[in-house]
């Protein structure tokens, strides 16, 4: 992290294990310093021209599975809600990085 007023707030949100919004999206930096006991995902869909659509790709979701796993082995509880509901997809989503997640512990 280059910015030090952001590693500052980042240090000030860790002493008092408070946590931020992880917002994904298409805009959205991607900062994923877990500073409280639990994280909070909020996926609002990778389409580059509609926020709240647009479906993730499989390769997306494996990713988010891998960091999901070094939070949980940092003993983090993890939220990950999907929004990208314009189309549908977030039930999909979700339910593909659930399967994900379930047969990637299943098979640890």
């Amino acid at each position: 992290m280059r910015d030090g007023k952001a590693k500052k707030k980042l240090l000030h949100l860790k002493k008092y294990q408070a946590t931020r919004l992880l917002k994904i999206d298409r805009d959205a930096p991607r900062i994923l310093r877990a500073t409280a006991p639990f994280v909070y995902v909020r996926m609002h869909g990778p389409d580059q021209h509609y926020l709240y659509a647009g479906s993730y790709p499989d390769d997306s979701l494996r990713w988010w599975r891998d960091r999901i796993n070094k939070w949980r082995l940092m003993g983090k509880d993890i939220y990950v809600y999907f929004n990208n509901d314009g189309y549908g997809y977030a039930v999909h989503n979700a339910k593909t990085l659930k399967w994900l997640l379930y047969h990637y512990y299943a098979s640890s």
